[in-house]
């Protein structure tokens, strides 16, 4: 298996687990009356994030787990298809 590939498919496997808990997010935040538009979560997904920030710190003191998962999968997926992508273009 080359680099690339195995970068592609932890991109791939990070990208799946950011929308799990993007949804659980949107789920959360539809449990407590705010309207989310599931077709369209891609466009706002930064936005449905930081009101469950706020909503989470104003009920619990500090940000929900939801939050930084969510980020800390979006953050792994990008760098790992940027990864490789130049992984992809050194084999070349």
């Amino acid at each position: 298996m080359t680099p690339a590939l195995f970068l592609f498919i932890i991109s791939f496997i990070c990208a799946m687990l950011c929308s799990i808990f993007i949804y659980a997010t949107c789920y959360w935040l539809s449990e407590h009356k705010v309207e989310v538009n599931y077709l369209l979560i891609s466009w706002n997904m930064f936005k449905y994030l930081q009101l469950y920030k706020q909503l989470t710190k104003r009920d619990y003191g500090k940000a929900g787990s939801l939050y930084y998962l969510s980020y800390i999968f979006f953050l792994l997926t990008f760098v790992s298809f940027i990864g490789a992508i130049v992984a992809k273009i050194i084999a070349l």
